[in-house]
């Protein structure tokens, strides 16, 4: 037999079991509660290192179980663990603020509430243990109305458990519960007969009691994707085990119970743990960070083989797969800086059927040249750009031989708004949409999605694809605050990284959850945080409130004061080429400001002093991760790295519309000079 596992970090771990299975007052008695509370015990005990405590029956009852708390407040410690464990009956009573919810002591009445203990008085006199770990386990009907808190995602336990993320789970508060049933069931006793494990026999336990013993003597410990278990059984691990449990089987007909898990308003960032009996810990160290560690990407969009790091999007992810799935057009559309980009690449991607074979282009400024070189990397023999602006069946007929040979194509236009920021040609729409439309109409087995800003849609709406347009939009929602949280903290936990506090988190979500378009400068603001812990790198991978500071300007400023640092950083000469640089780079269609990307050779200068210039320009502003470099049919472009750039940076804006207000004032003074010559 195994010797207990005490956990470091912890002077001593409580037990404290209540468990009435014998009632008076007509209340209706049960078999298992007393034999699952004292074997539970014993396996505390023997395996896990707790002082344990059964409180029972004539034991338990109301004024009894009251002053037990009470001498419980005296035992613990705040450096202690606590589990406190209830077996017996429970109920749940309407009222103005959703269902009550009440144990059942031993001396209860069954028509009267007088004689019940409010889980609400539990709740208090619990919270009012001055440990730093508790756990609560409720096995009885109703349970789930024990969850008075406002509750929060269940945090998923990792693949890897690192030893820096354990640490981090022992040291910080922990406080959780976990229900046997939500607040409209009823909880299974062993006496109907479903028992888990042993379908239809009558055991000693009831299914929730077996599977609790089960997953702490170590079948909670989830496998890695090698097959090997840490050692290390989290509270989110044992209600994972006993999820998977308590779901009936299919078509057995047994009423389904479902256990909850949710954290108590005394829970940080910690985890109640238990250790592996018999076995040693296994855990690896976090990886180093770096440069290339960064959780987040900055202004770049999210691509799919950063879909590890995706997160925020789940409830959107999965209405954009199921439209996807069920129409051959879904147009993605909504303000700058949304995630529409994202959301495609690192959300609907991954999520697809694997017979789906998908294709991602961005028009750029040569839109049949891009398309042509996205479908040749994917097709050997594809057909080049002048076939595919001369023919207008060209794509139809490149598809019709992938479908033939058993591929399903996805083609993904990405940024489809550059086919107007990007362009002067006026045909390049009508014949580029005409090819797409004419795609549609040909093939059975062809999805395309496009991603286009909002407000270039009603160049779009009136083209080849008009009838399809409506019925085809999907509007990427605004974030919740909820979902902004994840965003921040899921990609630190991913790069084990932790923030130094909820209220540092709530401050950046604070910052950005009523601006729409604020993603990118969310995810800019984070990776500059990371940069910063970097320059400065602590053994904890914690961020702080420190590094949140040192972005001169918060989640919202940080762009701005970025890219004027670049500016005002250089001399007078300098500062009027960068000016120059940076106006090259944005279209003004419309009144509406966008990204232009360049070739490299538009920004050659006669002058060779003025061309050196723009090199340490453009060296600086690469630098800043303001600007990002591709090729296109082997000539390198360039463009600013986000939209948000143009929208949230005011001075480069000032600079666009004074020098858009020059321009169309010469076109007046051109005409009018015309019109005078003709009189």
């Amino acid at each position: 037999m195994s010797s207990p596992r005490a956990i470091e970090g912890f002077d001593q771990s409580w037990a404290f079991l209540v468990a009435i299975d014998r009632y008076r007052n007509s209340v209706p008695e049960l078999r298992t509660p007393v034999a699952d509370a004292t074997k539970l015990a014993g396996i505390l005990q023997r395996h896990h290192g707790f002082k344990a405590d059964v409180v029972a029956n004539e034991e338990a009852t109301l004024d009894k179980l009251r002053k037990a708390l009470t001498d419980l407040c005296t035992r613990v410690g705040k450096d202690d663990r606590v589990l406190f464990y209830f077996a017996g009956h429970g109920i749940a009573l309407d009222s103005d603020e959703g269902p009550r919810g009440f144990l059942l002591p031993q001396d209860a009445a069954r028509d009267s509430s007088a004689r019940y203990l409010p889980m609400v008085e539990l709740n208090e006199a619990l919270s009012a243990l001055p440990c730093r770990h508790m756990l609560i386990i409720l096995d009885c009907c109703f349970a789930g109305a024990f969850r008075w808190s406002s509750t929060r995602d269940l945090a998923l336990s990792p693949e890897n458990l690192h030893r820096e993320r354990y640490a981090w789970y022992v040291q910080d508060a922990a406080w959780q519960a976990i229900a046997s049933s939500a607040h409209d069931q009823k909880a299974l006793d062993v006496a109907v007969g479903e028992a888990l494990g042993e379908r239809g026999q009558t055991v000693g336990h009831s299914p929730f009691a077996k599977a609790l013993m089960e997953g702490l003597a170590g079948a909670a410990d989830r496998l890695r994707p090698d097959g090997t278990g840490d050692g290390v059984i989290t509270a989110t691990e044992l209600f994972l085990h006993l999820e998977e449990e308590l779901a009936p089987p299919l078509g057995s007909g047994r009423p389904r119970q479902t256990p909850i898990l949710w954290p108590l308003p005394k829970h940080d960032k910690g985890q109640f743990v238990f250790l592996v009996p018999g076995k040693e810990l296994d855990l690896p160290p976090a990886p180093p960070l770096n440069p290339d560690a960064n959780p987040w990407r900055g202004l770049k969009p999210y691509e799919s083989t950063h879909a590890d790091l995706f997160f925020g999007r789940r409830k959107a992810r999965e209405r954009l797969v199921e439209q996807v799935m069920k129409d051959p057009l879904v147009v993605v559309t909504g303000a700058s800086g949304i995630g529409k980009s994202s959301l495609v690449q690192a959300g609907l991607l991954p999520h697809l059927p694997a017979s789906i074979h998908s294709i991602v282009v961005r028009p750029g400024p040569a839109p049949f040249a891009s398309l042509a070189a996205a479908l040749q990397a994917n097709s050997p023999g594809a057909p080049n750009a002048d076939y595919l602006r001369a023919e207008p069946s060209a794509l139809a007929d490149w598809v019709t031989k992938q479908n033939s040979a058993g591929r399903e194509i996805l083609l993904i236009i990405d940024q489809a708004e550059e086919l107007i920021t990007m362009n002067r040609d006026e045909k390049v729409i009508p014949q580029y949409l005409a090819l797409v439309d004419n795609a549609l109409n040909a093939n059975q087995r062809l999805r395309i999605v496009v991603t286009v800003r909002s407000e270039f849609e009603p160049q779009f709406a009136q083209s080849a694809l008009k009838s399809r347009w409506l019925s085809s939009r999907y509007l990427v929602p605004q974030m919740t605050q909820d979902e902004l949280r994840r965003v921040i903290e899921r990609p630190a936990a991913v790069k084990v990284m932790q923030f130094e506090s909820a209220d540092l988190v709530d401050t950046l979500v604070n910052e950005v959850v009523q601006m729409p378009g604020a993603l990118p400068l969310l995810s800019f603001a984070l990776s500059e945080m990371y940069a910063s812990y970097l320059r400065r790198p602590a053994n904890d991978r914690t961020l702080t409130r420190e590094h949140y500071d040192s972005l001169e300007g918060g989640v919202t400023g940080s762009l701005r004061v970025r890219a004027n640092q670049v500016v005002d950083g250089v001399d007078k000469q300098h500062g009027e080429t960068a000016r120059r640089v940076l106006e090259r780079l944005v279209s003004v269609d419309a009144g509406a400001f966008a990204r232009r990307r360049v070739r490299r050779r538009e920004l050659q200068a006669a002058d060779p002093e003025e061309n050196a210039r723009v090199v340490e320009v453009l060296r600086r502003l690469d630098e800043a991760r303001l600007i990002v470099t591709d090729q296109v049919e082997e000539e390198p472009y360039l463009e600013l790295a986000h939209d948000a750039l143009i929208l949230g940076w005011d001075r480069l804006l000032g600079w666009v519309r004074r020098d858009a207000v020059l321009i169309a004032a010469r076109r007046r003074l051109t005409l009018d000079a015309e019109q005078w010559s003709a009189s």
